[in-house]
C-alpha cells in the first residue's frame, strides 16, 4: 500500500459514483428503511468495472456461538471478518479494505448473513456511503428474539397440573406429628380421648409409633367434634 498513486484516483472516482445509494430495503418489524447489500454491491461493481479495478474477498469466521432468544429457543450467531483487495488492472497496485459483520439465524444462514454484512460495511465505511443494516432486515429474527411464549389451553392445563403436583409435594412435607402435638395442646384435648381414637382407628398405637399419615388422619378425626354426653358434660367423642 506504499505506492498507490495510480489506484488512488480510481478509488476517488468510485467514491464519487457511489456517494449515494437509495435505501430500498425496509424492516417491517422495526419500521425503518436501510441500504441493502444488493444495491451497494451493484453500484460498486459497475463503478469498479468502469474504472478498471478488480476486487477479491477473503472472509474469516471469527466467532460462531449459540444465542438464547427471549422465548428460550437457541439460534446460531456468527461474526465474520473480510478483507477486500482492490487491484488496479493497469498498474498492478492494490489496497485492502477490512469489514466485520454479524448474523443470527436458526439454521446455517447465520454465517452467510454475517459475511454479507461484513462485505457491505467494508465498502460503506471505506467509501463513506450512508449506513444501513442488512442483518436487522430479517424480521423473522426480530420476531423470534422478541416473541413471548404463547399460552394455550394445553399449556395452561400443563401448568395447572404442575402446580397441583407442587401443592401435593408441599403437603407431603408438612410435619403432621408436630402439628398434632400443637393442636392437642391448643385445644386442651384430654389424653383419654386420644387413647380412645388410637384404639378405634390405629390399633392402640403409642404416640411415638404414629406415622405422619396416622397423625394426619388423627387430626381429621379430632378436628374438634365436641359432643355432649348425658352424664359427663362436654367430652370428645370419636366420629
Amino acid at each position: 500500500m506504499d505506492n498507490i498513486k495510480n489506484i488512488s484516483p480510481k478509488l476517488v472516482n468510485i467514491m464519487q459514483d457511489c456517494a449515494y445509494v437509495q435505501k430500498n430495503g425496509e424492516n417491517s418489524f422495526n419500521h425503518y428503511k436501510y441500504v441493502t447489500a444488493t444495491d451497494v454491491l451493484k453500484k460498486i461493481n459497475e463503478s469498479c468495472v468502469r474504472n478498471g479495478v478488480a476486487t477479491t474477498v477473503k472472509p474469516e469466521l471469527i466467532e460462531y456461538s449459540d444465542r438464547i432468544t427471549n422465548n428460550g429457543k437457541t439460534e446460531k450467531h456468527a461474526v465474520v471478518r473480510v478483507v477486500i483487495t482492490l487491484i488496479d488492472t493497469a498498474s498492478g497496485e492494490y489496497l485492502e479494505l477490512v469489514g466485520i459483520g454479524s448474523g443470527q439465524d436458526t439454521g446455517d444462514k447465520a454465517i452467510m448473513k454475517a459475511q454479507t454484512a461484513s462485505i457491505k460495511y467494508a465498502w460503506m465505511l471505506s467509501l463513506n456511503i450512508s449506513t444501513g443494516d442488512d442483518p436487522e432486515a430479517d424480521i423473522e429474527v426480530d420476531k423470534r428474539v422478541n416473541e413471548q411464549p404463547v399460552i394455550t389451553k394445553s399449556t395452561r392445563k400443563k401448568t395447572d397440573k404442575v402446580e397441583k403436583i407442587e401443592e401435593v409435594k408441599l403437603e407431603e412435607n408438612i410435619n403432621y406429628k408436630k402439628k398434632l402435638t400443637i393442636y392437642v395442646k391448643e385445644k386442651n384435648i384430654p389424653p383419654e380421648y386420644l387413647r380412645i381414637v388410637s384404639v378405634k382407628y390405629f390399633n392402640n398405637k403409642k404416640s411415638s409409633e404414629l406415622t405422619e399419615e396416622d397423625c394426619k388422619k388423627m387430626l381429621e378425626i379430632i378436628d374438634v367434634r365436641k359432643k355432649p354426653e348425658a352424664n359427663s358434660g362436654n367430652a370428645y367423642i370419636p366420629a
